[in-house]
């Protein structure tokens, strides 16, 4: 895309919006990219609270992606795109974006806030669902509120992790990165139950996936005043998925970053299931 294809009219799902200006385009895992959106002038941006996203105008259709920072007076705004070849197109224009390219962009909306009464976050990610669940992340550490991430992702395709392990130590509690469903799950099941009075789990994702997550926390006693869902999407906007996403919650000794490597199902409660991840920042 050039500057040239920003279109003439704004689409009505971002009227009164922005125009932004593409300063930074850089590569998160091979289907993955993160695109900065700047002012032109170099003012700040309107803020916004964790887990907020923005729609983005791409020829006459639109989409929404997940902001990654914490929302506190940016003077820009990173989102990252998963591209889906089969997809509704949208995902395919944003990969071709390039810096200096202009866009529509509405302004910051949330319905994925976190409970301002809450002692610990505890956020579960799994694929580019990263996104919303690092923002939760960074504005829990600017506030001095605990989090804690487990992140499912496919070996090469875990987006942000450096960013989140940054965070180590800042905030959050915990990283726990899984490779397989299995290890996953029984990391979930063994952290649901260790939550303390006061904590809430966020998840966003494919419909099916946060159905069980939340099953699974309900059967275990977790109130619906503390879990926490977004289905992602809006009737005014192209069909596609805007970010496929999978966001659970985990605790462990504080500071840790751990691996959930596979194993078999039958020995999985048995099983040494984390080992410490490259880069880990050693616990005290």
């Amino acid at each position: 895309m050039t500057v040239t294809a920003l279109p003439i009219t704004a689409h009505p799902a971002v009227e009164g919006g922005l125009q932004l200006e593409v300063t930074n385009v850089s590569a998160q895992t091979d289907s993955i990219v993160s695109i900065t959106l700047a002012d032109t002038s170099g003012a700040r941006l309107p803020s916004y609270v964790p887990g907020s996203h923005l729609v983005v105008q791409y020829g006459s259709g639109v989409n929404a992606y997940s902001l990654t920072g914490s929302g506190n007076g940016p003077s820009e705004y990173t989102i990252s795109v998963l591209r889906v070849e089969d997809g509704a197109g949208g995902s395919v224009a944003m990969h071709q974006l390039a810096v200096g390219d202009r866009v529509y962009v509405s302004r910051p909306r949330s319905a994925f806030a976190p409970a301002s009464t809450a002692t610990h976050h505890l956020l579960i990610a799994a694929g580019i669902g990263i996104t919303p669940v690092l923002s939760h992340a960074r504005s829990a550490a600017d506030r001095g509120t605990t989090s804690s991430l487990i992140y499912l992702h496919r070996p090469g395709a875990g987006a942000h992790v450096k960013e989140a392990r940054h965070l180590l130590r800042r905030g959050l509690t915990d990283l726990i990165e899984c490779r397989d469903r299995t290890s996953f799950r029984t990391i979930l099941t063994d952290l649901l139950k260790a939550q303390n009075l006061g904590a809430h789990l966020y998840v966003c994702g494919p419909a099916a996936f946060m159905d069980s997550v939340l099953e699974e926390a309900r059967e275990l006693g977790w109130p619906e005043t503390r879990l926490h869902s977004e289905a992602f999407g809006s009737a005014e906007l192209d069909e596609g998925e805007p970010f496929t996403v999978h966001d659970k919650v985990a605790t462990s000794p504080r500071g840790r970053s751990h691996e959930a490597a596979a194993r078999p199902s039958s020995r999985a409660r048995n099983a040494p299931l984390c080992v410490p991840a490259p880069g880990k920042i050693p616990a005290p």
